[in-house]
């Protein structure tokens, strides 16, 4: 189910919003970070969290366009990042977002 985010994670700064979709049979959820300011963002989310688990950074593709057509310039990635005391450190270029899985051990 969708959570009310703030009950579930703590945000570091105002213009920097985070959504979490949680899917309870495959024990995952979905962490949405988006940086709506004008200025880039640095810091960490705190999760309210009463089970171990592990952080995925997924690095979405990117694309050009030519000739009509998308043309996949970097391939999506995914990356384990630190997850200390229930913490992500993000750093957020003005008006991005960036992804994470969180996934049960």
């Amino acid at each position: 189910p969708y959570w009310k985010s703030n009950s579930f994670v703590e945000s570091f700064a105002k213009e920097v919003k985070v959504n979490v979709y949680r899917k309870d049979m495959e024990k995952k959820s979905l962490v949405l970070v988006a940086n709506l300011g004008r200025n880039e963002v640095s810091g960490e989310l705190k999760f309210n969290l009463s089970k171990k688990v592990r952080a995925i950074k997924i690095n979405l593709a990117e694309y050009d366009v030519k000739d009509k057509k998308l043309i996949e310039t970097k391939p999506m990635t995914k990356e384990e990042v630190s997850f200390m005391d229930s913490k992500i450190t993000v750093s957020l270029p003005e008006n991005s977002i960036q992804f994470f899985l969180l996934e049960e051990k």
